[in-house]
């Protein structure tokens, strides 16, 4: 028998098998021998806490503040001329130190939001492998849509539903 404190588990369904008197799994029935580490699954990697928090960083918060940015840019951008800027007319380079602030940090991020993206993308296939390694497909997909979930609502929200505020940044 392998050691009583040394991860054993079935390579077909995941089921612990430390301390089992015979060589075969009892919920799908996959032979295995204690001695032999090839035939069954030992000590699982754990998911790397840092990766986690670059993907919540990276995928999630990234996005949501280049969104709230951008609002509060064209917010501000009303509140100085008492109507919604224009993209053609108004030009946020010219309007007072707060809005060519925020503008700026939110051209700022959005400059750098490739690298963002390849960062979470980077972390997140980790923390994906180690779960797939777990024959969890659900939570390995999971991971992943969480992690691009901030990036979709960031291009659904520059492309389809504020690109005028994008136009006006960028103008």
């Amino acid at each position: 028998m392998g050691e009583s404190g040394a991860m054993m588990s079935c390579m077909g369904c995941g089921y612990d098998l430390r301390s089992l008197p015979k060589g075969r799994c009892p919920e799908c029935g996959r032979a295995f021998d204690p001695a032999d580490a090839k035939t069954y699954r030992g000590e699982l990697r754990n998911v790397n806490p840092r990766a986690v928090w670059i993907i919540i960083i990276f995928g999630l918060a990234w996005p949501i503040a280049l969104i709230l940015l951008s609002y509060a840019a064209w917010w501000c951008g009303y509140a100085e001329l008492g109507r919604w800027p224009v993209e053609s007319l108004d030009d946020p380079k010219g309007m007072g130190q707060p809005t060519r602030s925020i503008v700026h940090v939110a051209l700022l991020l959005m400059y750098f939001s490739p690298c963002a993206l390849l960062a979470t993308l980077i972390f997140a296939i980790e923390p994906a492998v180690i779960i797939w390694e777990r024959r969890s497909f659900f939570a390995a997909a999971r991971v992943v849509l969480i992690a691009i979930a901030g990036w979709i609502s960031l291009v659904g929200f520059f492309l389809l539903a504020q690109s005028h505020i994008v136009g006006w940044m960028l103008d």
